[in-house]
């Protein structure tokens, strides 16, 4: 028996802790209770504690129940099953085409649904149940294999319908991790499971070679006259040692831009610096400049489409609108405000402090050849910050943006997509503030949000220098490459002092560090910040926590070459913070698409949003044109009513580039019209047929781990014998239960110390 239970309805424990008691009661009128007799009763329950801690337990045998297996089809469809590489009788056939003559022909599937619980699936870039006529009329489509998740969804799906034998239909090509350690860590969770894995493995294990090429550019939207890195990556299967061409050209009129021979091995990578040459129309703010990379076709290649890649490079010629603030002017903003005024894609407003009344402002034009021109302003005007495409933050601005306007800056950046830079760490000076108490800490509250670090009240002043982190070294704002950017660095001014910083925030990015001593090198990762950013809302914040940033600005006579370090690294940096955020310099209408790169028949997401919210607006418009030259035009809808965003869907059914424009037309003079266009790659995925050779060993393994059978050439009769020798309806299977677990034990240990204590009581011992 697995427990002491009776027939009677009382345990024997029970009834002894019941005489027991009535033993003690009596004795009580005809002896007194002792110290003795009370003690022996706490120590019998203390020593039933003990012996439950001690985890007794008792062998439990129990009979299996035979029942019905419950068995998973899981059938690979994707496009690695279309190689034409298995035996067939007069000729080399598909893999998904013999799979389906031995797995789906309807009388040995309807033998297998006789003998056990049967579900279909088809595996490819998701799970779908299928019956077995739908199965045996599909056809490859799927451009990735994910077995390794299709096989973990269906032991974790906790339902009722969990297989006890899942059987495995592919080439074993799974492209979440082509080693195979996925389908194997798959396979040890069926072990823990106690599900048996059978595999059936389709194609030759000689790999088909292929050669294939990818381009992006680092960043997607330049300001005219930049440059941009395009990022060209070729990789191969089977061309070792191969020399092949690479040739990069300006669309659409096949200029060329860049050609290189290079010898195939490994992945390799081409970083190539170009200075888009964009094409205006009309009135137009922003062009769309396209590139395609090639690499020479290849003898015996599996497919010549993947050999050639498209991207696109966003170039606006709007000027960047940046607004400085300072109570009391340092000489870190007067550096900050002299690098910007000499750079003509900035037009800058200064707004200083002069005692508590009074506010210096001037505003700078560039001029088209590097000239410029300045003008007195009698004040700014809140209303203008929304203008503004970055915000540059000094000491003491409580006085511009303190109280209510706090939410202001606030949805500036988050709401709005605007750009902000802390210069000077926190910008709220609160022992001393140039309006009220409350406007300051109610600043300070709204800066916490946004600045990509907590910082304590105090700033350390001390002289140390600084290095790039792995991040800052391979942005290219010091520098075109990570090892100029170390070279800058080397033997630069040190820093005056520091911002004390509490921690980082978990998603801001630190570019520079500093470091006690001289810095050399690249590739930090201790130390306080320096530099750091963070992406907040649709908005970025970036927050310089050193004092003397300025000093750079004089160069030392060993980098006579760079003396313009100091005033092109900030250029460059508010220019990748102005065109980072969602809407680019002068943008009053965004438009985005996801993904940007997507294969025919996907559903594409276009989201069209107005950087102002007008109620009564109406909505803009969304035309799509084609490869072919035809136009779409899908429905914008509003997500929200109070929302600014609006959102449409299509799918694209041919490959090709797709230009996606959104419009709004003037209702009146005093609305201006706007439009946004963007562009979208759409091409066949063929990642998985990069590598196509059949991964035999590891399915094989995933059999062996899981007590499964190997079933290469075999069919569901084969299966069906494995299934009868599975050892579900074999010997009982022996438990170990444990003894304490049982109402009654806890019973009889509550009645001891209960009838101690109650006769502690009537003895007057407590």
């Amino acid at each position: 028996m697995s427990d002491f239970s009776l027939d009677w309805g009382l345990h024997p424990g029970v009834i002894a802790l019941a005489l027991l008691c009535a033993v003690v009661i009596c004795a009580r009128r005809a002896f007194p209770i002792n110290a003795p007799v009370l003690g022996a009763l706490r120590v019998c329950a203390f020593l039933a504690l003990g012996a439950i801690l001690l985890g007794p337990s008792i062998r439990s045998p129990r009979e299996n129940v035979a029942g019905r297996p419950s068995v998973v089809l899981l059938i690979d469809d994707s496009l690695s099953m279309c190689t034409p590489d298995v035996e067939g009788a007069t000729d080399q056939v598909r893999r998904i085409d013999s799979l389906h003559e031995l797995w789906l022909e309807p009388n040995a599937l309807a033998q297998l649904q006789r003998r056990s619980d049967l579900q279909l699936a088809l595996v490819g870039e998701k799970t779908r149940p299928v019956s077995g006529v739908r199965a045996a009329n599909s056809n490859p489509e799927g451009a990735r294999s994910r077995l390794a998740s299709a096989v973990r969804e269906k032991l974790l799906s906790g339902d009722d319908r969990s297989p006890s034998h899942l059987v495995l239909l592919s080439d074993g090509v799974d492209t979440d991790d082509p080693s195979g350690m996925g389908l194997l860590t798959a396979a040890d969770i069926a072990l823990s499971e106690g599900v048996h894995v059978h595999t059936a493995t389709f194609g030759d294990e000689s790999s088909a070679r292929n050669v294939a090429i990818f381009l992006r550019p680092d960043v997607g939207t330049i300001l005219a006259g930049d440059q941009v890195a395009l990022r060209a990556r070729v990789a191969q299967n089977g061309f070792d040692g191969w020399p092949a061409r690479v040739t990069i050209r300006r669309q659409p009129n096949a200029e060329l831009v860049h050609q290189e021979e290079i010898q195939l091995g490994g992945p390799i990578e081409l970083a190539i610096r170009v200075r888009p040459e964009a094409r205006w129309s009309g009135a137009d703010d922003l062009s769309i400049v396209t590139y395609e990379a090639s690499i020479e076709s290849l003898e015996g290649e599996a497919t010549y489409e993947d050999n050639r890649a498209t991207a696109h490079v966003q170039v606006t010629r709007d000027r960047i609108r940046v607004a400085l603030f300072e109570n009391r002017p340092s000489w870190e903003s007067r550096f900050f405000s002299a690098s910007l005024r000499a750079d003509r894609r900035v037009e800058l407003t200064t707004v200083f402090g002069v005692g508590r009344q009074r506010e210096i402002v001037h505003r700078y034009n560039p001029g088209p050849a590097g000239g410029g021109s300045e003008e007195r302003i009698d004040s700014f005007a809140e209303r203008e910050l929304d203008d503004y495409d970055v915000i540059v933050l000094g000491r003491g601005c409580e006085r511009w943006f303190g109280g209510a306007r706090a939410s202001a800056l606030r949805s500036f950046v988050v709401d709005r997509g605007g750009a902000l830079i802390l210069l000077r760490g926190n910008p709220v000076e609160i022992e001393s503030p140039a309006g009220s108490m409350t406007d300051a800490l109610l600043l300070e509250a709204a800066i916490n949000d946004l600045a990509p670090v907590h910082w304590v009240d105090r700033d350390e002043r001390s002289a140390r220098s600084v290095v790039a982190t792995p991040e800052g070294a391979v942005s290219g704002l010091l520098g075109g490459d990570p090892w100029e950017t170390a070279s800058a660095l080397e033997g630069m001014p040190e820093m005056l002092g520091a911002t004390r910083v509490d921690r980082e925030k978990g998603l801001s990015v630190v570019w520079l560090r500093q470091r006690d001593g001289v810095a050399v090198g690249f590739g930090a990762d201790d130390g306080a910040p320096a530099l750091a950013h963070m992406q907040v809302g649709r908005g970025r914040v970036m927050s310089v926590l050193t004092s003397g940033f300025w000093r750079w600005a004089f160069q030392p006579d060993a980098f006579s070459g760079r003396r313009d370090l100091y005033r092109a690294f900030w250029g460059r940096t508010v220019a990748w913070l102005a065109t980072g955020g969602e809407f680019l310099p002068g943008q009053r209408l965004s438009v985005a698409v996801e993904p940007t790169i997507a294969a025919p028949g996907d559903v594409i997401t276009v989201s069209v949003r107005q950087r102002y919210f007008e109620s009564g607006a109406s909505l803009p418009t969304l035309s799509v044109l084609t490869p072919g030259g035809g136009r779409l035009a899908p429905a914008l809808r509003r997500e929200d009513p109070l929302s600014n965003e609006f959102i449409a869907r299509f799918k694209p059914e041919e490959e090709g580039v797709y230009e996606v424009v959104s419009e709004r037309s003037a209702e009146s003079e005093a609305k201006a019209s706007a439009r946004a266009v963007t562009q979208l790659v759409v091409r066949e995925d063929r990642t998985e047929i990069l590598d196509v050779a059949a991964r035999r060993s590891v399915m094989r393994e995933i059999a062996r781990r899981t007590g499964g059978a190997i079933l290469d050439g075999l069919g569901p009769e084969s299966l069906i014998e494995a299934l009868e020798q599975a050892t579900y309806d074999q010997s009982p299977t022996v438990r170990l239960e444990p003894v304490w677990d049982r109402w009654w034990i806890f019973t009889i240990i509550v009645g001891l110390l209960g009838t101690e204590w109650l006769l502690r009581r009537r003895e007057g011992l407590l």
